[in-house]
């Protein structure tokens, strides 16, 4: 009686998870992310890997700082940015980000590839019921992913925040929290 909640990465990790245990999973929200290789993703994401990417994510903590100003369209508070930054303080800290970004399969032989291949392929053997939110602003997962996922799941709800970015949670709360709340009760 699992309902999944994903976002960005957690695309693949909670698809992952429930294409490999459909039995546990009731109910599945789907927040501006995929479970499914697009080369659609921006080339901005191919510049945070490699030794300059590791520099710019892990010295200067870029990828997390530039997230505070690229991913949502209403500004974000003082204390929202400073609890955003909260878990990478560090240079340490910052070694997830980084290798998460190594993950993503920007190109089509890449190592991770075949999973996210096999996800994909077991997307039609979930029963699970989805809503899918989608803030339409987003600048990683465009509007491009949101039909894909309604390709998958034509008979899902689905709702696209005309003017939130990939934080859709931050940009349209009220309204993301009210869906959810009818979903889960």
């Amino acid at each position: 009686n699992i309902t999944l909640v994903v976002h960005d990465w957690g695309g693949a990790i909670g698809f992952g998870y429930a294409v490999n245990h459909p039995q546990n999973v009731q109910k599945i929200v789907v927040l501006n992310s995929a479970a499914f290789y697009d080369s659609a993703l921006p080339k901005r994401i191919a510049l945070c890997r490699g030794v300059l990417g590791k520099f710019l994510v892990q010295r200067l903590n870029l990828f997390a700082r530039a997230a505070l100003y690229m991913t949502t369209t209403k500004k974000l508070s003082k204390e929202s940015k400073k609890e955003y930054l909260r878990p990478y303080r560090s240079v340490a800290s910052r070694i997830g980000i980084y290798s998460f970004l190594q993950d993503i399969p920007v190109k089509p032989d890449h190592a991770t590839r075949h999973l996210l291949d096999s996800i994909e392929s077991r997307l039609p053997e979930i029963r699970s019921q989805l809503l899918i939110l989608w803030g339409k602003k987003d600048f990683c997962f465009t509007e491009h992913f949101y039909h894909r996922w309604k390709t998958f799941f034509p008979a899902a709800r689905s709702v696209l925040y005309e003017t939130a970015g990939h934080l859709v949670t931050e940009d349209a709360s009220d309204e993301v929290l009210r869906e959810i709340r009818e979903f889960v009760q």
